[in-house]
């Protein structure tokens, strides 16, 4: 009897967590891919710019949807890549239509920083305003939500159905 309650125990406490952790996570809490945001604090020099970019740190891809002076941007999928060949910076390129794009770039160090600081000189909205560069502003940044605290919390309520307390006969 004992035994039998042991082993339940454990399949409550370790493999559905586990289960639900797999199935009911979505694709951006995946350790695998980083969702950003671009929020109203992210400007361009004389205009506004918003969306979001997923990139895939496994393959170096990225799937992007920006909105850059009332025009659409998209990256589905394109590669991560080094403006200019510095080595420090990495960044993506995103597509409009007339020969328009957006490229956004930000430091390599530390990996996959939280949150994204964009590098001034080499983020920029290519013919957004029929020509030349328009360039983020300084001090704008891109945010990631925290997997691990994420996954912490939907843990703990997985586990509170299987809770039970104990009571003592009298």
């Amino acid at each position: 009897m004992k035994l039998r309650f042991q082993t339940t125990l454990a399949l409550r406490f370790l493999i559905l967590p586990l289960l639900a952790a797999t199935v009911l996570l979505p694709a951006a809490l995946r350790a695998d891919t980083i969702t950003y945001d671009l929020t109203s604090t992210d400007t361009l020099t004389t205009g506004s710019i918003s969306g979001f970019f997923t990139v895939n740190t496994l393959t170096g891809s990225v799937i992007a949807t920006i909105v850059a002076d009332g025009q659409t941007f998209t990256c589905s999928p394109c590669a991560l890549g080094n403006p200019g060949g510095i080595s420090t910076l990495e960044g993506f390129e995103a597509l409009g239509s007339g020969g328009s794009y957006v490229f956004l770039s930000w430091s390599t160090s530390p990996a996959f920083p939280n949150p994204i600081v964009f590098d001034t000189t080499h983020s920029f909205c290519a013919l957004c305003t029929g020509s030349g560069l328009d360039y983020i502003t300084p001090g704008d940044s891109a945010t990631v939500p925290e997997p691990s605290t994420a996954l912490m919390l939907i843990s703990g309520f997985a586990v509170l159905p299987f809770v039970r307390r104990r009571r003592e006969k009298v």
